[in-house]
Order: structure tokens, then C-alpha cells, then sequence
């Protein structure tokens, strides 16, 4: 399995875990087969309603040592046997069970976390560690600083590089670049906001410090193909 110029050894019982954005593809002609299992978080996120859960999942975070889990044969099976359930409930189409989807999905990421992290080689690994030492300082710093800070050009020179050089790194390692994570993140506190508070439109813009509610408006239905109020109101129906 290929990423970029990065090539991993795969066999029975590993998984590879991947962040959104993230292109992987398997080598021409293998026999090897497997599943891909691929979900938006809000998907998940609206029904559990825990917005760290995803965080919160060891293999999904950024500073971790290798995109890699092996599984033991016992672990193996039992994700093979609930990743067969999904499937046949995916293929109901019309018929699928939503909460039975979430549910197993649910299941499957939690036994995952059981799984043992498999380690890189060591050229491999020391490349790693050094930029997942900017993204998690990267991500930290949006984390701390989305609302009032959103110029590429502040999160660059706190972490002393160039807006160049983190676009580059954050699109290897988060599958996006560093503008569209910052935009995703305000996004995501907007959706936050209208799902689990009663502020109106003009207060979110406002809280979240958006120049007017209007731009507001247009920014996350450029985003989420929908306006504010119309995803407050299919999120409470």
C-alpha cells in the first residue's frame, strides 16, 4: 500500500488508519483484499453526540507513531464478523437501518482501540515525528486560537515556518490545507452552536467572530450546502 512515496507492508489482520483527505491505493496486481471503511464524523457525531469521541481514539491521533494496527486473530474475526453485519445492513439501501449503521460503526472504532499500533521503520518513523511535532502543536494553536485567529501567516510564525511549508505538511498528514482545517474547525463550533444552543443567527456569527451574520450565512452554506437555519432545522427533526 502506497501513500505519496511512503510504501507499508500490509498483511492479514492490519489496519491501516487514515485521517480525512488522505489518499492510499493498494499495489498493482496483490491478492490481498479487505474492506474500507469510510464515514463523516457528523454522521456519527449526531446520534452519540460525544464531540470527542473521534479525539479521543488513540490510532486517530495526530502525534501517533504509525498509521499501522495489527489485530489479533481473536480481535481480527471479531472485527471481520461485525464489518460483514455493516455491510449487509448497507446493502439493504432503502431498508438500512440507521442507528443499526451508527451503532456498529460505533462498535467497530471502539474495538480498534484495542489493537495494537504496528511501528514503522525507523527512517520512516524519525520523519514522521517531526512533522507531527508542527501539526499537533498546529492543531493545538486552532484549537486554542479559531475564533479570533484565522490569517495562516499567525499559526506559521508561532510555529516559526512558512505558510508554504504548513499548507505542505498539513496536506500530508490531515488531508487538507491549513486555511480549509481552520475553516472546518469554525464550521464544525457553528454546527455545535445550532445543535446544542438557542442562539440565534446573529449571535453565532458573533461569538464565533465572523465579520456579519450575512457572510456568515454564505460561509456555511458554501461549506455544508445548506444555510444555518436549514441545518438547525434537519438536525432537530
Amino acid at each position: 500500500m502506497r501513500r505519496g512515496l511512503r510504501h507499508l507492508l500490509v498483511g492479514r489482520g492490519d489496519i491501516v488508519c487514515s485521517f480525512p483527505g488522505q489518499v492510499w491505493r493498494w499495489q498493482e496486481n496483490t491478492r490481498l483484499e479487505g474492506y474500507a471503511l469510510v464515514f463523516e464524523e457528523d454522521f456519527l457525531l449526531s446520534f452519540f453526540r460525544d464531540r470527542y469521541f473521534l479525539r479521543n481514539l488513540s490510532y486517530l491521533q495526530v502525534l501517533r507513531s504509525s498509521p499501522l494496527l495489527t489485530a489479533s486473530a481473536a480481535q481480527f474475526e471479531a472485527l471481520l464478523q461485525h464489518l460483514k453485519s455493516l455491510q449487509s445492513e448497507i446493502l439493504k439501501r432503502g431498508d438500512s437501518n440507521i442507528d443499526v449503521l451508527r451503532a456498529l460503526l460505533y462498535l467497530i472504532l471502539s474495538l480498534l482501540q484495542n489493537c495494537d499500533l504496528k511501528p514503522l521503520n525507523n527512517s520512516e518513523k524519525t520523519k514522521g515525528v517531526v512533522i507531527n511535532r508542527y501539526i499537533e502543536s498546529f492543531t493545538a494553536l486552532v484549537e486554542a486560537n479559531f475564533i479570533n485567529k484565522r490569517d495562516l501567516s499567525f499559526y506559521a510564525d508561532k510555529l516559526f515556518i512558512t505558510t508554504n511549508y504548513l499548507n505542505k505538511i498539513t496536506k500530508e498528514v490531515l488531508g487538507t490545507t491549513a486555511k480549509t482545517y481552520i475553516l472546518h474547525k469554525t464550521i464544525g463550533e457553528a454546527k455545535n452552536l445550532l445543535n446544542y444552543s438557542s442562539m440565534s443567527i446573529a449571535e453565532i456569527s458573533e461569538k464565533l467572530n465572523i465579520e456579519t451574520p450575512s457572510y456568515f450565512v454564505r460561509m456555511f452554506r458554501k461549506s455544508t450546502g445548506m444555510t444555518p437555519k436549514e441545518f438547525r432545522n434537519n438536525s432537530n427533526s
